[in-house]
């Protein structure tokens, strides 16, 4: 919205008379495909956290540092100046602001912070750059996998180019190469949604043959559909016995989310995992694998964890994982987050 007023006024003619922008939420509703009610909640929700301030004359955007990311705008300045601007094409907004998946938008975000910038004597943008999944996934708190399923969407759709001709020594050490399609515009599946171009392949990865999960069966069954209905876990409600240990880890641990969180912890200071969003979105997707999984839960949970075989976690069962933390950090915001 800020980006169109922007363009009006610079495209407005000379001694045309000044017209003063007007913002609605009934406008941002129609961008973004929300209800009025959500993005009423969500602005609020903006101007708690010191992002922006909106109201129907202007959109104020905070220019200087919110507090507690300074590390973040460090790495996103990419070795150059964490002031400086980066460009983004109203398409890009467009489609960001109508996206439903956490892990695209943040994927996209990444890939503008490493390729996007804007060249000084040819007042022209710049779009090439590279970056690695592993990357995005410190920083943005997304798992790999779930990086490299976004980036495989964007090359499909045209928004970002495929690297074809880089070593691997250069993968290994800067990341694929990529380019940005200034010329792009989202594939529409209709009037109002707009995104890459569906890929005609399944969402989740192919299973793996491993004895991981497997004890004997080619076939992996779940957990009845009756306990499945209710999301991960109905609520962090301590179970009666000993404290969770990660020495000796219990199945019935995995049934309780605080401690699978208790879990974390003592997994991060012992030095198992490190302590990082993506790393707390694996370990209780781990978790949420091991339940569904037919065999001993807390070995195959182990596995998983002390192993890092964090690809035979599937997307699904990622998302689940996700639904609950976010679902149990509206009430804590410190769920999984290691402080000290």
């Amino acid at each position: 919205m800020a980006a169109i007023r922007e363009a009006a006024g610079r495209a407005k003619k000379n001694g045309a008379r000044a017209v003063l922008p007007h913002f609605s939420k009934i406008e941002l509703a129609k961008l973004t495909g929300l209800s009025r009610r959500i993005v009423a909640r969500e602005l609020g929700r903006l101007k708690r956290a010191g992002v922006l301030r909106f109201d129907s004359g202007r959109i104020a955007f905070t220019e200087t540092g919110i507090e507690g990311s300074g590390e973040l705008r460090e790495a996103l300045a990419c070795h150059r100046s964490p002031a400086r601007p980066i460009p983004m094409p109203r398409r890009v907004l467009l489609f960001l602001a109508r996206t439903d998946r956490p892990a695209l938008f943040l994927t996209v975000i990444g890939y503008a912070a490493r390729g996007l910038s804007l060249d000084k004597k040819r007042h022209t943008m710049r779009g090439k750059g590279t970056v690695k999944a592993t990357w995005i996934s410190k920083w943005f708190g997304v798992s790999e996998r779930a990086t490299r399923y976004a980036r495989l969407a964007l090359v499909a759709g045209g928004l970002i180019s495929k690297d074809v001709g880089s070593q691997q020594w250069k993968l290994n050490r800067d990341g694929a190469y990529f380019e940005f399609n200034f010329a792009w515009r989202a594939a529409r599946a209709d009037s109002e949604n707009a995104g890459p171009a569906p890929q005609k392949r399944t969402e989740n990865a192919p299973p793996y043959k491993t004895d991981l999960t497997s004890y004997g069966s080619k076939d992996q069954t779940t957990a009845a559909p009756a306990a499945l209905d209710a999301g991960v876990w109905r609520r962090p409600i301590e179970k009666p016995g000993h404290p969770p240990s990660i020495r000796q880890v219990r199945a019935e641990d995995l049934q309780c989310f605080s401690r699978v969180e208790e879990l974390y912890f003592q997994a991060c200071r012992k030095g198992l995992i490190k302590a990082t969003e993506s790393s707390a979105l694996s370990f209780l997707a781990a978790a949420v694998r091991a339940r569904e999984a037919n065999g001993d839960a807390a070995k195959i949970f182990m596995g998983i964890v002390r192993r890092s075989l964090w690809q035979h976690i599937t997307q699904h069962q990622e998302d689940r994982a996700r639904s609950a933390l976010v679902r149990y950090r509206a009430d804590n915001a410190d769920r999984f987050r290691l402080v000290g």
